[in-house]
């Protein structure tokens, strides 16, 4: 679904969205589901869309994991404004549905090879866009630390929590792959 809804702000056409199939079938590449879309290859706004179609779930499933959180332990993400304690009023059956559900959409964070392919052909357009936004916040805002404070730390926090849960995964999976 992040890859249909990106796809269609980026301008693409999408043909065809299988959302579920099974990934061990002959013919269907790992992948538990596609989104066939079309582009223009002249048209460099929907060239840099590829980037952030094939990334696309990546930040669904981290919208998801907010979600997810904000409605069944809401004290994990008011305990970073407010320090308590994340466990003060929490049930263990808040901890244990919170964790299924996160473990559960974290797995499905696996991008097929399409989705690097399509990755790559966005990706210059993207580090150009982020060139010509860092020149401008540079020239604009002269104080590192506000941008850093307003932006850098949320955004470093966030994407930090990810990769740490992703590898601790990546590591689980690895274990138990090996038996």
């Amino acid at each position: 679904i992040s890859h249909a809804v990106v796809a269609l702000i980026f301008g693409h056409h999408v043909d065809k969205i299988q959302l579920l199939q099974n990934p061990f079938k002959d013919g269907n590449e790992n992948r538990m589901g596609y989104v066939s879309h079309a582009w223009s290859p002249n048209n460099k706004y929907q060239q840099a869309g590829n980037f952030f179609i094939g990334i696309a779930p990546i930040f669904g499933i981290a919208v998801a994991s907010w979600g997810v959180t904000k409605l069944v332990w809401p004290q994990l993400l008011l305990s970073y404004h407010t320090g308590e304690s994340v466990m003060t009023n929490t049930a263990w059956w808040q901890v244990a549905v919170w964790g299924y559900l996160i473990l559960n959409l974290s797995l499905a964070l696996n991008l097929s090879g399409a989705d690097w392919q399509n990755t790559k052909s966005g990706v210059i357009w993207y580090l150009i866009f982020l060139t010509i936004v860092g020149v401008i916040t540079g020239l604009t805002i002269s104080d590192a630390f506000m941008i850093w404070e307003t932006v850098g730390r949320p955004v470093a926090y966030f994407f930090g929590g990810l990769l740490g849960g992703s590898f601790v995964l990546y590591l689980l999976t690895a274990l138990i792959g090996r038996r």
